[in-house]
C-alpha cells in the first residue's frame, strides 16, 4: 500500500487501468478531486 495512504485514516484509490477508465473511472476521480473532502482523506490514482 502507498505510504501516504498508510499514514492517513482514509484513503480513496481510484483505478486508472484501461478497463477501469472505460467504465468511467476518470469521472469518479474528477468528482473526488472536486469534492470538499475532510483533511484526513487523500485521493490517489
Amino acid at each position: 500500500m502507498d505510504e501516504d495512504c498508510q499514514e492517513r485514516k482514509r484513503c480513496v484509490l481510484v483505478c486508472q487501468n484501461t478497463s477501469c477508465r472505460a467504465a468511467g473511472s476518470p469521472d469518479v476521480l474528477a468528482a473526488f478531486e472536486a469534492a470538499d473532502l475532510p483533511e484526513d482523506v487523500i485521493v490517489k490514482i
